[in-house]
């Protein structure tokens, strides 16, 4: 099902409305080419409808996660972003502690060892997520390696 046909059961569901204001903050999320702060999908959101506030992103979001569109990270000490969760393949992340930049990537060595350990702890593993925070190229050219 379409993401937005998703978005407005899920509402009907909840007796709330389809809105202008929530398909531009749909739209400009689902346009996202990256991870997004809320400050970042208001701006894109008020390109398309200037009236789009705060709580509409914040409470669409919401909506989007509640029905496994978007997913939430809070990577480090920065604001929450968000990325599509729809149709995405399952990654892990790649945090820069100096700019906030994150990569995703993919490691299937990663993947098995973490089946293992779970299997062998006796656990089923419904969801699970890896961050390794550091420091990107761009950050560390030029200035000496942090070690911590």
């Amino acid at each position: 099902m379409e993401v937005q046909a998703r978005v407005g059961a899920h509402l009907q569901r909840r007796g709330l409305r389809w809105s202008s204001t929530r398909d531009a903050v749909v739209s400009a999320f689902l346009a996202s080419p990256h991870h997004v702060t809320v400050d970042e999908l208001l701006a894109r959101a008020r390109r398309r409808e200037p009236g789009v506030g705060h709580a509409t992103v914040y409470r669409t979001l919401r909506l989007l996660e509640e029905i496994g569109v978007a997913l939430s990270h809070r990577f480090g000490d920065g604001p929450t972003r968000y990325e599509p969760a729809a149709g995405v393949p399952h990654h892990d992340h790649l945090v820069c502690t100096a700019c906030g930049r994150v990569v995703e990537f993919v490691e299937p060595g990663i993947e098995r060892l973490q089946e293992e350990v779970s299997r062998a702890a006796g656990y089923v593993v419904h969801a699970h997520r890896l961050e390794i925070h550091g420091r990107c190229p761009e950050c560390r050219r030029g200035a000496r390696e942090v070690t911590a």
